[in-house]
């Protein structure tokens, strides 16, 4: 047995630096993206992106205004591995770090290697460093592992005050979306984070009223959805009101308030994805992956108008629920099934439009989304 584990090891550490080795020689442009969309759905494997297609294609899809998917459609996919640090499934912490940082770590952590004595560097604040606006929305807690990867550091997912305190003491232009979760600590005592946040020269916005007022020139601004849920959430796309601001709303906001500077990168999750696979419920799944559709609509509307500046990825931290379709021609919820209420180790599709997509053709590991991003940065940087 110690043997077949041995072997086993190094078969993996193998398998790991030949990755890594891959995810570096990747062909660069002659320069980078000045504007930079990263969305992620959250828990969207292979076969939620195409249970969502072929609903929206279908007679059912069709009648409800549903549109065919559009990341679907871009000219350059991959394939990008998502095994934490040990080489096992991964959660949402480990699997934004990769994607944050380029460096792996364990569940439940976020941007700090395994043993919680070091800080990784992150993407958003390299951005940030080289003069672009940052831009962070989720339909979720704003202090969730997956947005919190791209604003804060922490030794768990859990520490949500902590990761708060971060978001508030962030030097980022604009948070928008979902709420915080424990804004006054786990016991409701500490000072808000939310007055923190105005205290460090955010422009806090908690309705929609204030929300549609927003113009450039506002400021640093957080602005989150007036109606949330117990966990700080948005409502499932299924379940909004009329009315009601939308992920595409956010984003378009972000759009309208960051692109009059020096660039702009934008991470969107689709958050609630992944709490509908939890649950397994494949028709709030379906409606969430063609909400986070929808506010890619808004960024690629941003890149017809500049398509020699934009990038727009799209991709995800990994698979919920062991999503399989069952065979038929028509589109039908019961040929949907689900193996489990957790996460798989499944590979999630990439996909790319706008200056440097060649880039993110191929299969390689999450991290190496961090590696094609960075090296994007550095090839506008020598270019400028």
């Amino acid at each position: 047995m110690r043997t077949w584990q041995t072997t086993t090891s190094v078969l993996l550490s193998l398998l790991l630096l030949l990755i890594s080795c891959s995810a570096a020689s990747f062909p660069l442009p002659d320069t980078g993206p000045k504007y930079i969309f990263l969305f992620i759905g959250d828990g969207m494997g292979a076969n939620h992106i195409l249970a969502a297609g072929s609903y929206a294609e279908s007679d059912a899809g069709v009648a409800a205004g549903a549109s065919p998917l559009r990341f679907d459609d871009f000219p350059v996919s991959g394939m990008a591995t998502t095994h934490n640090y040990w080489g096992m499934v991964t959660d949402s912490a480990a699997a934004a770090t990769a994607i944050a940082s380029g460096r792996k770590t364990s569940n439940g952590i976020i941007n700090m290697n395994p043993a919680k004595t070091e800080r990784f560097l992150i993407l958003s604040k390299i951005m940030r460093d080289k003069g672009f606006h940052v831009g962070i929305i989720s339909n979720t807690a704003l202090n969730s592992a997956t947005p919190a990867a791209f604003f804060a550091s922490s030794p768990s997912r859990d520490d949500n005050y902590d990761i708060a305190t971060q978001l508030a003491h962030s030097s980022f232009d604009y948070f928008g979306g979902g709420g915080l979760v424990e804004p006054r600590g786990a016991d409701g005592t500490q000072p808000d984070a939310f007055g923190i946040a105005t205290d460090q020269g955010f422009e806090v916005v908690r309705d929609k009223a204030g929300f549609l007022a927003l113009v450039p020139g506002n400021g640093r601004v957080f602005v989150t959805n007036e109606i949330l849920d117990g966990s700080a959430s948005m409502a499932y796309a299924l379940n909004r009101e009329s009315g009601d601001l939308s992920l595409a709303d956010f984003t378009q906001k972000g759009i309208d308030l960051l692109s009059n500077g020096d660039g702009f990168f934008m991470m969107i999750e689709g958050g609630k994805i992944d709490k509908a696979s939890h649950s397994n419920d494949a028709e709030l799944m379906v409606h969430e992956v063609l909400d986070l559709d929808a506010a890619i609509g808004s960024a690629l509307a941003f890149y017809e108008s500049h398509p020699d500046d934009t990038l727009i990825v799209v991709t995800s931290d990994h698979e919920t629920g062991g999503l399989s379709i069952a065979e038929g021609s028509e589109f039908d919820y019961g040929r949907l099934s689900w193996s489990t209420t957790g996460h798989t180790g499944q590979a999630v599709r990439v996909f790319a439009l706008g200056l440097g997509q060649q880039l993110f053709s191929g299969s390689y590991d999450n991290t190496g989304i961090f590696d094609r991003l960075k090296a994007l940065l550095v090839r506008r940087s020598l270019w400028e």
